[in-house]
């Protein structure tokens, strides 16, 4: 595609090593960025997509958006360009293979905590790149690039916006999800099935499904489930199965809600998840069949057309009118894509209708056991009774758990949102807090609004009395459809005239109002599952299986089956949603913008450093001779210091001067490494005057201490009769001692200090 080695880019800045790598849309090279000095890889797209002015459009605005997604596992995009013709993108260099490579070297036998950490690192990069709206399009074993210390790059986002043809579905056979076969509306989840489709096929060497050809493998997801992982790699646990199987999942809705939830998931399984009992088996390997990569670019883009084949609801060989159809449906405003948020999985709506079919049919055959032999309509009555009260009970149970787990996972919704805004507060903060004084910058969170008050308020009523079995749960189910009582909302912050509220200042202020928004139905709708909760409860109270008893559980089963049903579609979740899709796109925007101007800033002043450094570097050969001279002088002089250092525990502790002033001075004419600096033989004559004068402060004391009596410390009272090079001669009341001064240095260091001051400091001051 391009002869390297050469220059590319807009200005040439971009020296082209080699190539890394060549698809059906161009190539990959590496290469440094001249102007900053690091090593680039540059994607560069084929000439004939650079002459159509909609996909260089798409792929300006994909390249942006990703290049805002700023996160440890995501190779940073540098920059954008259009340089003969053909589109490029310049991204961070990671030179340490890929998940692929992984696979393709070990197999089946690949280490399951390795992977698993790389599948969650992973994650964590797709839930920085969901929090901003962008939906990856192809994660695949190729796409997860490994860095020199083993961590996960994610690559090549925004492979679903290049889309043009409606009737062409883009993505890699083995990991597509469904919803995007089928072409329905995608979000994040896609991609989390994706990334599960994987995992899979990196844990046990093959993918979740296999086909002779492209079309075969993508039909196969909807042909039914894929084997569990420890069904082909024994030594899987039921953990990894369960966080495998779920992401899988053929409805986005039974996926895990958010990335969150899942990056937990993946630490719950590493954490305890990972070991298994040993079981001897031949592994899986990547044999020539399963390693084999489906590949529907050619010189095109990747491509495979399901028209006729695979309709909307993922039956093989229906009409795909209603596959059109479900596209036309999908939303076009780019507001509603903000607020479209996400769904919570609710399985139990199919499970419980089933039972109470079942239990229908039970009620319903107890006319044929009336006319039947008595003994044994009786027993078969009660059989037949007995498993129906467990059914309904069961169903109840489940009714209970799926209300409790919405609850749970619905409410973490909320604290995203809350918390998106909080930081989206303290980024902004932190932009521009030299521009803003503290009060008005305090204005960007505004107090509770007035329904987020009211919703509060109605929590903290007092529950609710009547002769009626399950009026409280009933009115608190729908206090998830409609806002309690009005209540006074608190007094607002205080705000400057029109036209000095910042514009930054106004939008965090809608973030946040949408943030309450969503804490306001999140109350509501926990309420309204407590109150699921509270019906199926009272199922505890029925006590035996007989005819009456079922009648009472099918009621309860109903009437909870019911509460959950309207708590789910009330107006409350749908608020939840939207706002967390609104906040987690337009929280971004804003400090994007806001950040604009810091940004321009900041290159201004990284230029001005790159013109000094290259100022800097002309001249920096003429400072080689003397940085040579002063590495030198800097070593000599360390040496004399090293010297010196090292007397304490020999030359000064024996009170030797004359040998450390010879130590010193044969150190500067060491025939085998003289001296040769004037610094250092000027810190040699330093040392060689410290040495002296140590030597003239003993010579001080040992001419003024004859007859001296010491005043204090351990020697008060006595006198020094004769002080010598060697020892000081003492007496006090007829007895004598002899001590050396180096035992009088380190026993008597109050007496020392005596000396010291009455003889140096002294006589300094008086001139002797």
């Amino acid at each position: 595609m391009i002869s390297v080695p050469c220059s590319f880019g807009e200005n040439g800045n971009f020296l082209l090593e080699r190539e890394l790598g060549r698809g059906g849309m161009g190539g990959v090279y590496m290469g440094r960025d001249k102007m900053l000095d690091r090593p680039v890889a540059v994607k560069i797209m084929l000439r004939e997509y650079g002459q159509d002015k909609t996909f260089v459009e798409k792929f300006k605005k994909e390249a942006q958006a990703a290049a805002r997604l700023i996160h440890p596992n995501i190779a940073q995009i540098y920059s954008y360009g259009l340089a003969d013709g053909m589109p490029y993108i310049a991204m961070e260099l990671v030179a340490g293979g890929s998940l692929y490579k992984l696979m393709q070297n070990f197999g089946a036998k690949i280490d399951v905590a390795r992977t698993l950490k790389i599948c969650e690192q992973v994650a964590q990069a797709l839930r920085c790149a969901a929090d901003q709206g962008v939906v990856h399009g192809d994660v695949k074993p190729e796409n997860i690039l490994l860095d020199a210390n083993g961590n996960a790059k994610l690559v090549d986002f925004g492979l679903a916006a290049m889309q043009n043809d409606l009737n062409e579905i883009w993505g890699t056979p083995y990991y597509i999800a469904p919803e995007k076969v089928r072409k329905q509306p995608i979000d994040y989840r896609a991609d989390m099935y994706s990334l599960g489709a994987t995992l899979y096929h990196a844990l046990t060497g093959v993918p979740p499904f296999d086909g002779p050809d492209a079309t075969a493998v993508v039909k196969a997801r909807f042909e039914g489930a894929p084997k569990k992982p420890s069904e082909l790699r024994p030594s899987l646990t039921p953990q990894i199965d369960e966080l495998v199987m779920r992401m899988l999942a053929v409805n986005p809705d039974d996926r895990y809600p958010t990335f969150e939830a899942l990056i937990e998931a993946f630490r719950q399984v590493m954490t305890s998840g990972i070991a298994a009992k040993t079981v001897r088996v031949e592994p899986v390997r990547l044999t020539s069949t399963h390693s084999r990569r489906i590949v529907l670019k050619g010189r095109r883009p990747m491509t495979v057309r399901l028209t006729g084949q695979i309709a909307a609801d993922g039956t093989p060989g229906a009409v795909a009118d209603k596959t059109a159809a479900s596209t036309q449906n999908a939303p076009k405003d780019d507001e509603e894509d903000e607020e479209s948020g996400g769904n919570i999985a609710l399985k139990a709506a199919a499970v419980v209708g089933a039972v109470v079919l079942v239990v229908g049919l039970i009620i319903g055959g107890l006319v044929w056991y009336k006319a039947s032999d008595k003994a044994a309509q009786e027993r078969s009555l009660n059989e037949q009774l007995s498993k129906g009260t467990s059914l309904a009970r069961a169903s109840i149970e489940k009714t209970r758990e799926a209300a409790n787990k919405f609850s749970t996972e619905f409410g973490a919704f909320a604290s995203e949102v809350v918390a998106t805004c909080q930081k989206t507060t303290d980024d902004l903060a932190a932009l521009v807090k030299d521009q803003y004084p503290a009060g008005v910058l305090a204005q960007m969170r505004p107090p509770k609004t007035k329904e987020l008050l009211e919703a509060e308020a109605s929590t903290n009523a007092a529950p609710a009395t009547g002769s009626a079995a399950g009026a409280a749960p009933a009115d608190a189910a729908k206090a998830a459809a409609k806002p309690a009582a009005a209540v006074p909302a608190q007094a607002p912050l205080p705000v400057p005239a029109e036209g000095e509220v910042p514009a930054f200042v106004k939008e965090a202020q809608d973030l946040w109002k949408r943030a309450y928004t969503a804490q306001a139905g999140i109350i509501r709708v926990q309420a309204g599952m407590r109150a699921v909760v509270a019906v199926c409860d009272r199922a505890k109270d029925v006590k035996d299986d007989g005819e009456e008893a079922l009648q009472k559980l099918e009621a309860i089963n109903n009437e909870a089956r019911d509460l959950y049903e309207q708590t789910k579609g009330s107006p409350a979740v749908e608020a939840v949603q939207k706002a967390k899709g609104y906040v987690n796109s337009r929280g971004p925007k804003l400090v994007e913008k806001t950040k604009r101007y810091v940004y321009e800033a900041q290159k201004r002043a990284e230029r001005a450093a790159q013109k000094k450094a290259a100022e800097e570097a002309e001249v920096a050969q003429k400072k080689a001779v003397e940085e040579a001279q002063k590495a030198a002088a800097e070593d000599e002089v360390g040496r004399a210091k090293a010297c010196f250092d090292g007397m304490k525990e020999s030359y000064f502790r024996s009170l030797d001067w004359k040998g450390a002033a010879r130590a010193l001075s044969f150190l500067e004419k060491d025939p085998t490494n003289p001296f040769k600096t004037a610094e250092g033989s000027l810190q040699i004559q330093t040392e060689l005057k410290k040495v002296a004068m140590m030597g003239s402060v003993q010579a001080i004391m040992q001419r003024n201490l004859e007859n001296y009596t010491f005043g204090r410390a351990d020697l008060r009272g006595w006198v020094c009769r004769k002080a010598t090079d060697s020892y000081l001669d003492i007496e006090k009341d007829g007895l004598s001692r002899k001590l050396t001064w180096v035992k009088f240095y380190d026993e008597y260091p109050g007496n020392m200090s005596e000396l010291i001051n009455k003889f140096i400091r002294f006589g300094n001051k008086n001139g002797t």
